[in-house]
């Protein structure tokens, strides 16, 4: 496997990994966030008919009933409702597919399997029970935008993953070009002798490293050309002088030793490659560890919470959070088009005072308060 395929896939890999886990923590939020809100939304809404028909049932009052239920179904989000004292239906409303049935109640979102979240509440007075409520709202618009998110999730991310690839396909092909620069003139050098020149650009590690490597193949040379000429002379003083028998023991001598300096010079040239092709390995891997610190620093960018901020703020349901003193402190931009109200305009605001009626206030409060201690 090449450096740069090796890059390319190190990289790849990495993004994959991070974007899987973004991903599927920016899910996991949204699922909890929403799931969350429609708990709240179903509580609030059954607890707000149930005040609203109380006095009605209590006094049995069957037209006022009836108005209470055609009025609540008219909601598109409220499938059917049913209002039963001692075990008798007083009054119910909605899809006629849903009527007429003892459907069971759905204790949280996760036992959902139809699209209807089935919630009832009872109706009391002085610890006795006069009858019960039963609604089903509809969470299909919740299912459509989480689908829609996950695949949106998906495409981006491939989207992403195929341009780190690019990208990192363009940064592998730049680092070791001039790698393999160096590897081919390690290998002319070996074929026809020392002398090559590699063009050298840039002032980086891997530039100096190019310089050095001309420096000694200059040097090489110069040492190479200098025993050649050594040896021509030698030759032809022996053949021009016809030099005794001992001159010529002396020249064999003077040859051998010239040889073995040629052997030197050869084994110091054999030693010089063997030092190049480590410098050649140490090069590669100060470039894998530059590459590394490239994509951390990459990484670290793309980790910031602003891809998380974009996709609450994209989000096609409404997103709000608060404290435990009921203060706002979350506010998305589908809540400013629902309620009209800027996310600046009530941070730190008091949810009870902005949006719930005096009287209910109280009742909102206890159960904001057991959302908030984990008890529903």
């Amino acid at each position: 496997m090449s450096f740069k395929l090796k890059t390319i896939l190190g990289i790849a890999l990495i993004e994959i990994v991070l974007l899987t886990v973004l991903i599927a923590s920016v899910l996991n939020f949204i699922y909890s966030s929403n799931k969350k809100q429609i708990n709240s939304y179903a509580s609030t809404t059954i607890r707000l008919f149930l005040n609203a028909t109380k006095s009605a049932v209590l006094a049995s009052d069957l037209a006022s009933l009836d108005s209470f239920g055609k009025d609540i179904v008219r909601n598109p989000e409220i499938v059917y409702v049913k209002i039963i004292s001692h075990d008798i239906t007083l009054s119910e409303y909605g899809s006629s597919q849903y009527l007429g049935i003892d459907r069971p109640i759905d204790l949280n979102l996760s036992e959902v399997n139809d699209g209807i979240y089935d919630i009832t509440s009872t109706i009391n007075e002085g610890g006795i029970k006069y009858g019960e409520i039963k609604m089903g709202l509809s969470i299909a618009q919740f299912d459509g935008v989480f689908h829609d998110t996950q695949k949106w999730s998906v495409m981006i991310a491939t989207l992403e993953v195929a341009l780190v690839m690019i990208f990192s396909f363009f940064l592998g092909t730049y680092l070791t070009s001039q790698l393999r620069q160096l590897k081919i003139a390690s290998q002319i050098i070996s074929e026809k002798g020392p002398g090559y020149q590699v063009k050298v650009s840039g002032s980086d590690e891997i530039a100096n490293f190019a310089r050095s490597f001309n420096d000694m193949s200059l040097n090489l040379k110069e040492s190479y050309d200098q025993l050649k000429q050594n040896l021509v002379i030698q030759e032809e003083v022996n053949k021009n002088l016809g030099i005794s028998q001992k001159k010529s023991e002396e020249a064999n001598q003077a040859r051998k030793e010239t040889m073995k300096k040629l052997a030197l010079e050869i084994e110091i040239r054999t030693r010089a490659e063997d030092a190049l092709q480590q410098s050649y390995a140490e090069i590669e891997l100060r470039v894998e560890n530059r590459t590394e610190e490239l994509n951390k620093a990459r990484l670290d960018y793309q980790n910031t919470a602003s891809d998380l901020t974009q996709l609450m703020d994209t989000a096609n349901a409404m997103i709000l959070s608060i404290d435990r003193s009921g203060n706002i402190n979350n506010w998305n931009q589908t809540a400013t088009n629902l309620l009209g109200y800027a996310k600046k305009d009530v941070m730190g605001k008091n949810l009870l005072n902005m949006f719930i009626r005096d009287e209910d206030k109280a009742q909102v409060r206890i159960i904001l308060d057991k959302a908030l201690e984990g008890e529903i």
